[in-house]
């Protein structure tokens, strides 16, 4: 069977590729703390002088200091808790490369949308 075939390839291909992993990290067993510094590391990265933390200043601009960081760290954790919870949902149902192809084009019409904006000076019509 085809399908079974391509499920056996894709087990293949994430068993070789922890492989690979293992040996660049020297077999370096991943702990919960490395995923809490790897997870902390790429979301400050992508976070940093994103349209939210501009809106976040704004508001730090116009409210008390503690009331926007409360109600920005609340925000937050539940976008990540819906995103982490999606994530696995998804992960058990989708393969990772499907996944990766889906987010890639996502990325890609949110920006031909930004980018349609900026030229035109109009909102993108919902669709």
């Amino acid at each position: 069977d085809s399908g079974e075939a391509a499920q056996n390839g894709e087990l293949l291909d994430a068993e070789e590729t922890l492989q690979e992993v293992d040996q660049k990290e020297g077999g370096k067993v991943k702990t919960w703390w490395g995923g809490v510094y790897q997870t902390f590391c790429l979301q400050f990265v992508a976070e940093w002088a994103d349209k939210s933390m501009f809106a976040t200043m704004a508001l730090a601009a116009q409210h008390a200091p503690l009331g926007v960081i409360c109600g920005a760290m609340c925000a937050h954790a539940l976008a990540n808790c819906i995103a982490v919870i999606g994530g696995e949902m998804l992960g058990n149902a989708l393969s990772e490369k499907y996944m990766a192809v889906a987010g890639g084009v996502t990325f890609l019409f949110f920006g031909a949308a930004s980018l349609y904006e900026g030229i035109t000076h109009r909102q993108v019509p919902v669709v």
